[in-house]
């Protein structure tokens, strides 16, 4: 669901006698910018559905976010990123930009639910819509989006999803979370071990497909 999360109840003062004018002009200010948008349904997607339908998948740096207007007056997020590698598809090596529903613009926020939080800074492995494209250009929307963390004692560079849990494995097309359920303490998977099941899993989608019908 698209909520207008400006200023909510919980962020005002608690009183026990009658609310103040400063709260009752805050609530004021949030009835007269408020606008209301539809609810938007996101499919559950396996690991392997992820990467069959991707229409490509990077390895990136989030280096800038802006938010600003379209000619409609809808608020959009540009979120920058400095791409690493190109794990599936094709593209530049640097800056590429994402553009996403949502954000603040001169004192209005609009906060999209299940929309991916990408951090200035913070290094991830998206998943993306075939032309970077929709009210999210991440497949599956937070599904498709991976942190990079780094690893245990500052070893390699581990994956972990969009609720920073860590992925530990990959079993019937679906990620493994929990050290117990692959008999034992098995560790999070590494960057470079995440992004080669990608590539194979990729490669074998393309060898079931027939060639007309291959994601590109």
């Amino acid at each position: 669901m698209i909520q207008q999360n400006l200023i909510g109840e919980s962020s005002l003062p608690m009183h026990k006698k009658c609310p103040s004018t400063v709260a009752i002009l805050s609530l004021l200010v949030v009835a007269m910018t408020c606008r209301h948008t539809a609810a938007t349904t996101i499919a559950r997607l396996s690991f392997d559905d992820l990467v069959k339908r991707a229409g490509s998948v990077v390895d990136a740096t989030v280096v800038s976010r802006e938010s600003r207007r379209d000619d409609q007056q809808n608020i959009h997020t540009y979120t920058t990123l400095d791409v690493h590698e190109w794990i599936v598809g094709e593209g530049d090596i640097g800056a590429m930009t994402l553009r996403h529903l949502g954000g603040a613009v001169d004192g209005e926020i609009i906060k999209v639910d299940s929309m991916p939080e990408l951090t200035v800074g913070k290094r991830y492995v998206l998943f993306l819509q075939p032309g970077h494209r929709g009210i999210c250009p991440i497949l599956g929307w937070r599904q498709g989006c991976f942190h990079v963390n780094v690893g245990d004692g500052g070893e390699s560079p581990v994956v972990a999803d969009s609720d920073d849990a860590k992925i530990r494995g990959i079993a019937a097309g679906k990620l493994i979370r929990s050290a117990r359920a692959l008999n034992g303490n098995q560790p999070a998977l590494s960057l470079d071990q995440f992004k080669q099941i990608i590539k194979s899993r990729r490669q074998e989608h393309h060898r079931d497909v027939p060639r007309e019908q291959a994601t590109p």
